[in-house]
């Protein structure tokens, strides 16, 4: 019994009972049972009304008189004036804060059809009257024991799962700091090659124009040097977070390529279009307003940008890695040549990228 050792016992103390019966002299025998057993924490209900009241259930819905999540146990009359065992039972399944907990019930009717429902509607056992203190405890220890290994089973569920999400929310984070530049919080240029080669498939798969726009930040060596690295950080986050203000359709991509140059993804934008976007990222940028006293391109912050775009209209093979690397090539080909123009400009190359291998 669980009364046998004193480790036992702790844990036995620990069980919560609630019996319903509206019959006195069978509550009071159960109480000396189950008491005389070492669980002495013992509710009593003589009707459905009590039982919803001691539950916080029905009319008193919020206000319970136990520890729901701590009952282990209801012992329930079937034959009960005005609401009977199994209507009861019916409603605590239904209720969300108590549905959970295992009802046995307590009967003389044993004929297979009573017994049917009340499985039906969610015991977990039944006990015959009248009541023998042998069938009762045995009952009662078996089903304490499984709901009490249930509890443990759906702990050990829930703190697997806040595990697993945290997990989910760490990969997210590592993954998030492997592609994002941590001081502009644009994408960095790792996934600005993974990018770059999805939609130049994409553009190939559909045959359409694609563009690419390389910018640096004009004189930005003297601009570190004269307001210092901290100030440097600042004009970089501003340069990016005005980038974002330009990208307006959900599939433009800006990144920070590499130290003070940027890069913007321009699916499905011919050359013409391109070129409306880089000025206006020109413009935009100038329209800052922030002091750069050592440019000789303009007495503010300002960028050179080269475009360079491709009509993949009609192409079939090609080698995706290539025409990568000759995109890049042709926007930094347009891009040295608007530096070597004063800065503060756009310059642009078409490309024509020729027939390869079938990429794989």
């Amino acid at each position: 019994m669980y009364n046998s050792a004193k480790n036992a016992e702790e844990e036995v103390r620990k069980i919560s009972i609630l019996v319903v019966d509206d019959v006195k002299s069978i509550r009071l025998m159960m109480e000396r049972f189950l008491k005389n057993a070492g669980y002495p924490e013992l509710y009593f209900a003589e009707s459905a009304e009590e039982t919803f009241k001691i539950l916080g259930i029905e009319t008193y819905d919020g206000n319970p008189q136990v520890d729901i999540e701590e009952l282990d146990v209801v012992l329930m009359d079937i034959m009960m004036p005005d609401m009977d065992g199994l209507e009861v039972l019916t409603r605590l399944k239904k209720h969300p804060e108590t549905s959970e907990i295992p009802v046995v019930m307590v009967t003389a009717m044993t004929d297979t059809d009573t017994l049917e429902q009340a499985f039906a509607r969610g015991a977990v056992d039944y006990i015959t009257k009248p009541v023998r203190r042998v069938e009762l405890l045995a009952r009662m220890e078996s089903i304490i024991k499984l709901n009490r290994e249930k509890k443990m089973r759906l702990d050990r569920e829930a703190e697997l799962e806040s595990t697993l999400l945290l997990l989910e929310q760490t990969n997210s984070l590592l993954e998030k700091q492997a592609t994002i530049d941590e001081l502009t919080q644009l994408p960095n240029r790792r996934l600005f090659n993974e990018t770059l080669r999805r939609e130049i498939r994409r553009a190939k798969r559909n045959g359409n124009h694609l563009s690419l726009i390389l910018l640096d930040i004009d004189y930005f060596k003297n601009y570190n040097d004269t307001y210092g690295h901290q100030q440097g950080d600042e004009c970089l986050r501003q340069l990016a977070q005005k980038l974002g203000d330009v990208m307006m359709r959900p599939g433009d991509f800006a990144a920070r390529y590499g130290g003070e140059e940027f890069v913007v993804i321009l699916p499905e934008t011919d050359l013409h279009g391109a070129l409306i976007v880089a000025e206006k990222i020109r413009l935009d940028i100038e329209g800052l307003a922030m002091p750069h006293e050592d440019s000789k391109a303009a007495p503010v912050v300002t960028v050179s940008l080269g475009v360079a775009a491709v009509d993949l209209g009609g192409v079939k093979n090609m080698d995706i890695e290539k025409s990568v690397t000759q995109l890049i090539e042709a926007s930094d080909r347009a891009l040295y040549k608007a530096k070597g123009q004063g800065r503060n400009t756009v310059v642009y190359e078409e490309l024509n990228l020729k027939e390869g291998n079938k990429d794989g």
